[in-house]
Formats: C-alpha cells, sequence, structure tokens
C-alpha cells in the first residue's frame, strides 16, 4: 500500500469509479482506524469496508525465507450507490464459522441495493503460494462458489474482482509451468457461469526488473451488464500486485 497509495487515490480521483477494490495492502489490524481516517479525508464520498487477517507467515522465493505476512483487502464504496450500503458477513453467504476465518483479509463482501435491485460485491485476493497450491486455490474457490450461490438465490447480481494470481491469458516470461492454476481458475468461471463484462488489460502485472508479466487481476459477473464494465488496473512500483477497479 505505501508503494503505491500516490497513485491509487490519483486515479481514484480521476475516474471517480462507483466501487474500488484493493488487495494485498499488508496491514495489521491497528491501521484500520488511521487508513479510515485517512481515506475519507482524501476520498470524500466514498465508505471504506476492510478486512485484515492475524500475522502469517509465507514462503518468499526471492529471499528463500519465510517472511511475516498481513492478508488485507479493503473496498471503497461511492455515496451514488446508496440508499442501501453494508457490509455483508461471510456466514450470511453460506460460509461456516472456520471457513470465514481462514477468509480474513483474503475475502470481502459487500451489498449495495439500488433501483436496479440488489448488487453483492465480492473482493479477493490469493497469495500467490496459494494459488498454485492445488488444495489451497481449490479451497479458496469452492468458497467463492457457495458466496455466489447464495448471492444469487437471494436475487442478487454478484460482481466479483481482484487479484487471484491465475491467469486466463497465457502468461510471458515465467520459469516453470503455472498452467494448473490457470486451468483451475478457467474452469471456475466456467461452472460457476460468470461473465466477463469488460475488457481487462491483457497483463494487469509486470515485474519492475524482468520481462515477465501475466493477467493476474479479474472482474465477473453474474450476469451480463448493458454496455459493460469501466475498469482501470494500476501497477505499484515494486514487485507487488495491481489494482482493478
Amino acid at each position: 500500500w505505501g508503494g503505491s497509495k500516490s497513485r491509487v487515490i490519483a486515479l481514484i480521483r480521476a475516474k471517480r469509479p462507483g466501487v474500488v477494490f484493493l488487495q494485498d495492502l499488508r496491514l495489521p489490524p491497528w491501521c484500520e482506524q488511521g487508513l479510515r481516517a485517512g481515506l475519507t479525508k482524501l476520498l470524500p464520498g466514498y465508505t471504506l469496508f476492510f478486512s485484515t487477517s492475524e500475522s502469517t507467515r509465507v514462503w518468499d522465493p526471492e529471499r528463500e525465507r519465510h517472511r511475516r505476512y498481513f492478508f488485507t483487502v479493503a473496498t471503497l464504496v461511492h455515496e451514488d450507490l446508496k440508499p442501501k450500503l453494508e457490509g455483508t458477513p461471510l456466514t450470511e453467504l453460506g460460509l461456516g464459522a472456520a471457513a470465514v476465518r481462514s477468509t480474513r483479509g483474503r475475502m470481502l463482501a459487500v451489498t449495495t441495493r439500488t433501483a436496479n435491485g440488489e448488487q453483492v460485491w465480492l473482493n479477493l485476493y490469493q497469495h500467490v503460494y496459494q494459488a498454485n497450491t492445488p488444495g489451497h486455490q481449490e479451497r479458496m474457490l469452492g468458497f467463492l462458489s457457495t458466496v455466489t450461490q447464495a448471492a444469487r438465490a437471494r436475487g442478487a447480481m454478484v460482481f466479483v474482482g481482484g487479484d487471484l494470481n491465475a491467469s486466463l491469458v497465457q502468461r510471458e516470461g515465467y520459469l516453470g509451468s503455472f498452467k494448473e492454476a490457470d486451468d483451475r481458475l478457467e474452469a471456475w468461471v466456467r461452472e460457476a457461469r460468470m461473465h466477463v463484462p469488460a475488457i481487462v488489460p491483457r497483463y494487469t502485472w509486470q515485474h519492475p526488473r524482468h520481462l515477465k508479466r501475466a493477467q493476474l487481476d479479474h472482474w465477473f459477473v453474474s450476469e451480463p451488464v448493458p454496455g459493460g464494465v469501466r475498469v482501470y488496473a494500476v501497477d505499484t512500483r515494486v514487485a507487488g500486485h495491481d489494482l482493478v477497479q
């Protein structure tokens, strides 16, 4: 977040999107109040929703060691999408308590109710290790299926977006095979009957030092959207992941 904050703020001010999904902020729980206060001043008219995990340890292949890590996602919703706006506990969308604990900092649900009906916005993040480990990725995609089915059952249009660390187009410059992770994501999109309502940039992430890029960020919706959805992607200044709104 520290490396991309100024660019993200500038983009939101310029484009004024109705919904902003932020992933991999790496902020501990005690930063929420400060983040909320800062964004209220910088982006008036937006409401912040925030989810973070307890400190965990993830494998860093570049440093060849484990390091401390906070999984954090945040969603900003503009006041134009009111009158009804609320955070939605994932337990209301079919997940049990254990599943909810495992999705902290990785999945965040927000509900809006407008003249066009109800919309459920699902903000997702999967770390590269999780995405490329079959059990981890399949479990998260299973949680996502449960949540989207529950939202559809109550008549809501479902928007899913975020950094899934899996690509629907061929990667460039990668060593080794990530095809299984990419195939699992493609299968989920097909089986969940999700639509791609916008043209996402072919490559939404690029390594700052090497020719290595892929479309790791995605936007799906449960039914076709007339006119599509405008999507913007921002690269961070480090080898992090991107923002898709």
